[in-house]
């Protein structure tokens, strides 16, 4: 994907967010015509982010996938290989899909707009159905042929995850009455207060 074509949906992003947040102000949802404008705005974003989310969550899986050739053991080298056909296909589906997305838009042509949202639309689906379709096909691939090696990582898939989105965690203790609580946000927010204030404190050694 060009360089341009990136910058400009990275921009595309951004305003999506932008514009979510603007919808849930309470000043917006009182001017009737501002909110109505903004509604329509972050539809049209909406279809823009979601296929280019697609795209990225597939960069990202190749990149991975890239990674596994480096292994030793021959059957992870050739599960990577399939995961990397599979990314790459449904990178490319993504791609043409958001070219249709970005085509200029003739504000008083209405019928062709639309016609390029349904085209939009219908390469999104298809796009997300092939991946999901040659993600399944490579895990069931992959099961056959390494089944702990598969269970570990959809395992450890699977914890990122669920983490990456948790703030708090329980953890039951093994042999006690009593739960463990860890509150990921308050010690990620500890461990960035103590590693800024070794920053400032290299920078007033410096000086």
């Amino acid at each position: 994907m060009k360089t341009s074509l990136v910058t400009k949906l990275e921009s595309l992003c951004d305003r999506h967010e932008e514009v979510a947040a603007l919808l849930a102000d309470a000043e917006t949802a009182s001017d009737p015509n501002k909110f109505r404008a903004l509604s329509q705005e972050y539809a049209q974003l909406d279809d823009v982010v979601k296929v280019y989310d697609g795209y990225r969550r597939s960069k990202d899986d190749l990149a991975e996938a890239q990674l596994m050739l480096e292994d030793s053991d021959p059957d992870v080298r050739e599960m990577a290989e399939e995961e990397i056909s599979a990314a790459e296909s449904h990178m490319s589906s993504a791609e043409a899909a958001l070219q249709v997305l970005m085509l200029p838009k003739d504000p008083k042509d209405k019928s062709n707009a639309r016609i390029r949202q349904a085209e939009g639309y219908k390469l999104e689906v298809v796009a997300n159905a092939e991946g999901e379709v040659a993600r399944f096909t490579n895990l069931l691939e992959e099961y056959s042929k390494a089944p702990e090696v598969t269970r570990d990582r959809l395992y450890l898939d699977a914890l990122q995850s669920v983490l990456s989105n948790s703030t708090k965690v329980m953890v039951d203790v093994e042999g006690g009455n009593n739960l463990l609580y860890l509150p990921l946000d308050k010690i990620m927010e500890e461990n960035k207060k103590q590693e800024n204030s070794r920053i400032n404190l290299r920078r007033v050694d410096d000086e």
